[in-house]
């Protein structure tokens, strides 16, 4: 049984990449789903599908490398219990990168969140750059 499923999905998309696969099969859960959906609007796959057995995400290169070349989770685990919180005006500016949140509008990027003044508890880190 997977506990953390956010670290699961980005340890599989980081693994994929590397290994030059194509496409990755990930288990379907809400917040798979969503940030999978962030990572399409942020350019980072070329898709995904979702289906009984799980969602499918179409892994994306450019010029032969990755398109993501950090994934880190800060989501507590079991065992583990730190939360990094960020305010509206906290919300730092990334040009190579994606901050992915939980707010009370859901999960959304660090820019959709700065676009409506929202604050959140940051779930994971996507990084272009070495």
């Amino acid at each position: 049984m997977i506990i953390d499923h956010i670290g699961d999905l980005l340890t599989r998309i980081r693994n994929g990449l590397l290994a030059k696969l194509e496409s990755i099969v990930v288990t379907k859960t809400k917040i798979n789903g969503r940030i999978a959906q962030i990572l399409l609007e942020e350019g980072y796959i070329r898709g995904y599908t979702e289906k009984e057995g799980g969602i499918t995400i179409y892994l994306k290169r450019y010029n032969d490398q990755p398109t993501i070349q950090k994934c880190i989770s800060f989501r507590s685990g079991q065992g583990r219990r730190s939360s990094v919180y960020l305010k509206s005006r906290s919300i730092p500016y990334l040009s190579y990168g994606t901050l992915i949140l939980t707010t009370n509008r859901g999960i959304l990027s660090h820019r959709k969140c700065a676009s409506l003044n929202l604050g959140g508890e940051v779930l994971c880190y996507i990084g272009m750059g070495k």
